[in-house]
């Protein structure tokens, strides 16, 4: 193995896991990434340990695989991966990125838990291997020793990024192929990156600005926003009526909130809520415009939520966001208030309510503290079950329908309408249209993802299912608006 011209990605794994550790590293090359296996290539009568702490110092970026049985298996596993953890000790920050790659369930020993590792098995865990390999690279250099492709300037409709000079025939057959998979996996939602670049530049001193790296700002400024759909279940309609969204973070290759804040970990985490709140508030707004655009006014009428948590409230910048947006806040965006939030925040929230005339959405009821909830139980207009208690409700429905739905009731006041999240099963939704007396108790509005073919009402709307993420949708029109600038600093 020549270090000198060792790939950048290089690949460990036990000698019972090799099979699969080839057809990881066939996936990354058609991704694009050359990879390479810590075996291949050893010259003859070289010492392993010397010829792989090389390899290992010459890369950039190390893939641990594990299963059950490499985690309990004593040998040259081991052995490589103390040989990372101190080339990894020895490095400067960002120099060498070590990645836990786990192929199947298994237990993490202490040394490697340390890391983000990825969960290839999952639906997910492809899209989030690629992205982490790729955020360890700086962008003037890509990951088949060619030129990184140019970088298209900021617009309102994300895309992967290509090279837009160069012809197709110029491109070598792995820059080709990376730049597919990243067509199929890249989500083409409505982006505001000046707006949001305005926000932050205004929000941060000069010098922090500066001190953001150039990647972070362009993933935060590329944010997207997932549009969760809030659909009536009781009274039952012949289709779902879309109510409303819940609008959530949303990355490119389908990070979550999560993700983005492990992310973008380099900017403080209220500020970057605050960011995505702006997206949001956006999206909302171009949803209104486009839903009038189309003939369909419908999109004005709807309810969009945004959650508030304390990050939110303790920025400085926070009374900054209702300014600047007073006017798309006051329409019809709830701000969602959990158990969290309401009990240390009770004079604040109230004060803020009166100031801005914020709408509010009471999230998890069951869990505020009682003095809290009376105090703030008139000022919300609606409440809303989290999705685990729905489901642990659910879970008991079988053996005493009365205790699954007091356990519904707990959330809910009778005069306000109960979102309950989580419907993933048809047959949840049996269930609530059956046995929930919404003449008694109010209309009962639900979230989840066996709802999502549930708004056809806007072509605006696009599912997320299409890039193999289990629901919700995103912004992504055809309209011809305005781009944002191009300034990237």
């Amino acid at each position: 193995m020549d270090s000198g011209n060792a790939p950048q990605v290089l690949l460990s794994f036990a000698r019972p896991d090799a099979a699969r550790a080839r057809r990881v590293q066939d996936q990354l090359k058609l991704q694009g990434i050359e990879c390479g296996l810590d075996c291949d290539e050893l010259p003859t009568g070289a010492d392993r340990a010397i010829e792989i702490k090389r390899a290992v110092r010459a890369a950039q970026v190390v893939l641990v695989c594990l299963t059950r049985q490499s985690m309990t298996r004593t040998g040259i596993l081991q052995k490589d991966v103390r040989v990372a953890l101190d080339a990894w000790k020895d490095s400067a920050p960002g120099q060498l990125t070590l990645i836990p790659v786990k192929l199947e369930e298994c237990e993490l020993n202490k040394q490697l838990a340390q890391f983000s590792w990825i969960n290839l098995w999952e639906e997910r865990g492809w899209q989030r291997l690629l992205k982490q390999i790729r955020s360890s690279f700086p962008a003037s250099k890509s990951l088949n020793g060619q030129p990184a492709p140019l970088q298209a300037g900021p617009g309102v409709v994300h895309t992967a990024s290509t090279a837009p000079h160069a012809s197709t025939s110029a491109l070598s057959t792995a820059q080709r192929r990376r730049q597919q998979a990243e067509a199929s996996l890249s989500i083409p939602y409505v982006t505001f990156p000046a707006e949001v670049r305005r926000f932050l530049k205004d929000s941060m001193p000069a010098d922090e600005w500066a001190a953001v790296p150039d990647t972070t700002r362009r993933f935060v400024t590329t944010l997207g926003c997932k549009l969760e759909p809030i659909v009536q279940v009781a009274p039952a309609t012949p289709t779902p009526l879309v109510l409303g969204f819940e609008c959530l973070g949303l990355g490119a290759l389908g990070e979550s909130f999560d993700d983005i804040c492990r992310t973008a970990s380099d900017i403080d985490p209220g500020l970057l809520r605050l960011c995505l709140a702006v997206v949001a508030i956006k999206t909302v707004s171009t949803l209104r415009t486009e839903s009038v655009k189309s003939g369909h006014s419908g999109a004005r009428n709807l309810i969009f939520s945004i959650n508030l948590d304390p990050f939110m409230l303790d920025s400085a910048h926070f009374k900054k966001l209702l300014l600047w947006y007073y006017t798309d806040l006051s329409h019809n965006v709830l701000f969602e208030v959990n158990e969290t939030t309401t009990r240390q925040y009770l004079p604040r929230l109230k004060n803020l309510q009166a100031d801005f005339n914020l709408r509010y959405s009471a999230d998890d009821l069951n869990n505020w503290h009682a003095d809290v909830r009376k105090a703030l139980i008139d000022r919300v207009e609606m409440t809303k079950m989290d999705y685990r208690s729905f489901k642990q409700a659910m879970d008991v429905r079988g053996d005493d329908v009365r205790r699954s739905l007091d356990m519904l009731l707990r959330h809910n006041m009778a005069d306000k309408p109960l979102i309950v999240e989580g419907i993933e099963d048809r047959d949840y939704l049996e269930f609530l249209e059956r046995h929930w007396d919404f003449k008694r108790h109010g209309q009962l509005y639900g979230q989840g993802y066996c709802l999502d073919d549930s708004h056809p009402w806007n072509s605006a709307i696009q599912p997320l299912k299409e890039f193999r993420l289990p629901g919700g949708s995103y912004l992504a029109t055809q309209a011809e608006l305005p781009l944002d600038d191009n300034s990237a600093s």
